[in-house]
């Protein structure tokens, strides 16, 4: 399962999930899961982003940035170069090339 996945379509993520686990989820158990996983609950969940624990553990520095930050696929565009990127890929292709799976860089993008 990956981010971009369940970003894309969390509900289907989820009922993949509860297949992989053996469990048959009412439709109403279902939406609120759906409801509460999404990112936007996430992030506002002590329970579940971390803030709270990493604000602990490392002090006020944190506030200059968050655990969780936009929840978008493909801002890595936004951070990297270019000449960054074509590093990146050439690196990824060598040391991936027998990884079996395939992966989502760009909202756009499906999984095969």
């Amino acid at each position: 399962m990956m981010y971009e996945e369940m970003k894309k379509d969390l509900r289907s993520s989820v009922l993949k999930l509860c297949k992989f686990l053996g469990e048959d989820l009412s439709e109403e158990v279902v939406d609120a899961v759906v409801r509460q996983a999404s990112f936007e609950n996430m992030k506002d969940d002590p329970l579940a982003n971390f803030e709270n624990t990493l604000y602990r553990g490392f002090g006020p520095k944190l506030q200059e940035g968050h655990f969780l930050r936009k929840g978008t696929i493909g801002d890595w565009k936004n951070h990297m170069t270019v000449q960054q990127n074509e590093r990146f890929d050439k690196i990824f292709q060598k040391q991936m090339k027998d990884f079996p799976l395939q992966f989502i860089w760009d909202v756009n993008e499906s999984q095969n």
